[in-house]
């Protein structure tokens, strides 16, 4: 059936108009691309000083009428701002501030030098240009330098863009969230991880350079356990009664343990957080032994550790220090109060993948998570025996390890001693 001139005409105009569609979405993909490898050439060429960058995002906010908000709750959580919609098609309406100055509403979703997009850009430079020596003490040169005030400008719009698309739709919000949650967890434990090598000089000096090597490769921060304020699989019921067990409040944090480390691992890890707190207690007075670097205090080589009476003066300082604390997790410098959680809430999978590629060494895993099921075994038979660790055969003193952290120990490695033995 042969198509009438009309219609044969409006097919190939529905044609032309869904390729110049596609053509459009294609220019602008590859346009983007360029605009983002430009702007890494720009950034490794010309680094933008601190203090304009500080100014052009004070005054892209002002002109947009958005303050960086910190959501209620902890301390430390990431700052949130609640961007502008775009302007609906061909509303001429215009927001003011109560000075009068214009608010914008940028299209986030179009080309950063094209529309209002550009004129919004436009009035951040003339804005910075205006108010920067007066209201951001910005030296003339910097005021004065337009290119440098665009390119900080177009910078901060692209994090802004992000920003906002992340919470556009249903499926952007929720892998903002997961990203949100993630790096939260990871900050717990690079905290810990933190805490644990500010512990590492005392321990070398109390018990000597050559029965702790490797100490060091020890404290990775996956290898942390992280905190949550969900309940997780245990019922509220077991939930609270481990918070009162343990002395907490309602709002603590839960420690979801990591049951493939070692009774080995986990000594080393609780000890190093002993001393980093005795340290952080005592590092003003006489019983502090780490040194503040440049002071001329620190240790040579030659003599890394303690004589035998400071070593035994300083242990039993630290064993009247350790008899007044509960456990690591409850002082006055954490930043959340937590508590071990619940034997349901223990994280029994693979370690946390590093990215820097820290090995893993037999004596890191417990024998007893390993013998739990076949994929746990066949991870523990690729992992390699330590190198010439002297680490894992120095024998601590269990007295120097608070009350809770001890009960605690014996009964997440309960029979893992055996399980080595057998092994």
């Amino acid at each position: 059936m042969a198509l009438s001139e009309a219609a044969s005409t409006e097919i190939k105009q529905l044609i032309r108009q869904e390729a110049y569609a596609v053509f459009k979405v294609e220019v602008a993909k590859h346009r983007k691309q360029d605009e983002r490898k430009g702007g890494r050439q720009k950034r490794k060429a010309r680094k933008i000083p601190k203090e304009l960058t500080r100014a052009v995002r004070e005054n892209m906010r002002r002109l947009l009428g958005v303050r960086c908000k910190k959501a209620a709750g902890r301390a430390g959580k990431k700052r949130e701002m609640h961007l502008p919609e775009p302007l609906p098609a061909g509303s001429t309406e215009l927001r003011c501030a109560p000075d009068g100055t214009r608010l914008w509403n940028p299209e986030w979703s179009e080309d950063i030098d094209e529309g209002v997009n550009a004129e919004y850009i436009d009035a951040v430079k003339s804005l910075t240009a205006a108010n920067g020596v007066a209201a951001h003490k910005l030296p003339a040169n910097l005021v004065n330098n337009k290119d440098m005030i665009i390119e900080a400008a177009q910078t901060y719009f692209r994090s802004m863009r992000c920003c906002y698309q992340a919470v556009a739709d249903a499926d952007s919000l929720a892998k903002h969230e997961r990203k949100r949650e993630n790096d939260k967890h990871y900050g717990h434990r690079h905290r810990k991880a933190d805490s644990c090598f500010q512990g590492i000089e005392a321990v070398e000096k109390v018990f000597g350079k050559q029965n702790t090597v490797g100490l060091e490769a020890l404290v990775n921060t996956p290898w942390q356990s992280s905190e949550d304020s969900s309940e997780g699989a245990a019922d509220p019921e077991v939930r609270e009664a481990a918070q009162a067990a343990q002395g907490v409040g309602a709002r603590a944090l839960k420690v979801c343990a990591l049951t493939w480390r070692s009774r080995k691992l986990l000594i080393l890890h609780i000890t190093l957080a002993v001393f980093a707190r005795f340290e952080r207690e005592f590092e003003d007075s006489a019983e502090s032994v780490a040194s503040e670097p440049g002071s001329g205090n620190e240790a040579s080589d030659s003599e890394p550790e303690l004589s035998a009476e400071a070593r035994e003066e300083y242990l039993a300082k630290l064993r009247v220090a350790v008899q007044k604390w509960r456990s690591i997790y409850v002082n006055e410098t954490q930043r959340y109060e937590c508590f071990r959680g619940p034997t349901q809430n223990h994280q029994t999978g693979l370690p946390h993948k590093d990215k820097s590629g820290t090995q893993i060494y037999k004596e890191c895993i417990s024998c007893r998570w390993a013998r739990a099921n076949p994929e746990h075994s066949q991870y523990y038979a690729r992992m390699p025996s330590c190198p010439d660790f002297t680490i894992f055969a120095l024998d601590i003193p269990e007295d120097l390890i608070p009350a809770d952290d001890l009960q605690w120990l014996a009964n997440l490695t309960l029979s893992d001693d055996e399980a080595e033995e057998d092994a």
